[in-house]
């Protein structure tokens, strides 16, 4: 009778402590979450409708603040176009909501689809508990539309978050050169 009662205490905090994991998420945890949820919404999926693309565009812009800043460190891009995303090193940011938005809404140049996916997701988050900083490895995979042959990116990704209202929301944005660039055999 008396290890029922441990066993059914032992089971009963630890489902405690799972529901306190769940509900109660740490900051780290809805940092690390809100990341990856940068990285869908910033993919392009194939033939994606006009309605669902400025959807996934309003949701992205409610993941950052007003004065959001986005630096890039592509050298292998040329600065001759124009676009400060293809600048390379030393280009002017991207800066506001509203222009990241209208980046995700059209994004330049793409006429197929754009994966992104993130690995060695890491997070801190200082003391006082209303600032963090998150890095990662972005692997881009763009699928060319009339060969249906994908190509690959690697960059180091670099956030800022400041918590606003009691949401993470991406102050700063930093983006590495590319790593790697690979073709990818399509099976």
């Amino acid at each position: 009778m008396n290890s029922a009662r441990t066993l059914l205490l032992v089971v009963g905090l630890a489902l405690l402590v799972a529901l306190g994991w769940w509900f109660f998420p740490s900051n780290a945890r809805l940092v690390r979450t809100r990341f990856q949820t940068l990285a869908t919404l910033v993919s392009v999926p194939a033939g994606e409708q006009d309605l669902a693309r400025l959807a996934r565009a309003r949701k992205f812009g409610t993941m950052v603040t007003s004065d959001v800043e986005v630096t890039f460190d592509l050298p292998s891009r040329s600065p001759a176009s124009g676009d400060p995303a293809e600048a390379g090193e030393g280009a002017a940011p991207l800066t506001g909501r509203e222009t990241l938005v209208l980046l995700v809404a059209r994004p330049p140049g793409v006429p197929g689809d754009i994966k992104a996916d993130l690995a060695d997701v890491a997070v801190q988050v200082a003391s006082g508990g209303t600032q963090a900083s998150s890095t990662a490895r972005a692997r881009l995979t763009l699928t060319d539309p009339q060969t249906n042959k994908p190509s690959v990116e690697e960059h180091d990704v670099s956030l800022d978050w400041r918590k606003v209202d009691g949401e993470w929301l991406v102050a700063i944005a930093r983006v590495g050169a590319a790593l790697s660039s690979p073709a990818i055999e399509h099976r």
